[in-house]
């Protein structure tokens, strides 16, 4: 399911106001501990898109609760089965930490995937989409590697954290514009 960049920016907000998880997808019946690292939400119909959410998101940084998951917690959570958990963890889209515990971001990660899957995509060919983040991250740091070394000794600049933010909602819709724009063209 996508989500117009309006109903997302709403999302963000919420749960960046409620310290709470975002989550695309409702529950009828959770745990504590699911309750914990998901939010409910309701989100518009895509087809009722209003023109404005075609624009980029007011930049925020990110103020996310720190969530650590276990590989059991993660794929109850999203629906990932064990082969394809192993999968993606093999082919570098989701990483645990030194504790053997995944983040917020890998549930995510594992919640597109799983969703991806019911369109025959599987963990192999979602190998690209990890090198072409880390190309993206290779370019944010050089831009974003200057501003954190004068924001650390002081000096007066943009806040790396807005910057961040800034890129990140940029690219995503660079990205999504560029998918839309390539498969909507004639063949």
């Amino acid at each position: 399911k996508f989500w117009p960049l309006k109903v997302i920016r709403e999302h963000l907000a919420r749960s960046d106001a409620a310290g709470e998880v975002p989550s695309h997808s409702a529950s009828a019946e959770r745990t504590p501990r699911e309750a914990a690292i998901t939010l409910d939400t309701q989100a518009g119909n895509p087809d009722e898109r209003s023109p404005d959410e075609t624009q980029v998101p007011t930049p925020r940084p990110a103020r996310r609760r720190a969530v650590r998951l276990s590989p059991l917690e993660l794929r109850s959570n999203s629906g990932l089965d064990v082969p394809t958990y192993g999968a993606l963890k093999s082919f570098g889209l989701l990483r645990v930490d030194a504790t053997g515990r995944h983040g917020v971001e890998d549930l995510e990660i594992a919640r597109q995937a799983a969703a991806l899957s019911k369109y025959g995509i599987e963990a192999r060919h979602l190998r690209l989409f990890r090198v072409a983040a880390d190309r993206e991250i290779g370019l944010a740091e050089q831009i974003l590697e200057p501003l954190r070394r004068r924001r650390a000794r002081g000096a007066p600049g943009a806040d790396p954290d807005v910057v961040q933010a800034d890129f990140v909602a940029r690219s995503v819709a660079l990205h999504a514009a560029l998918v839309r724009a390539g498969l909507s063209a004639p063949r």
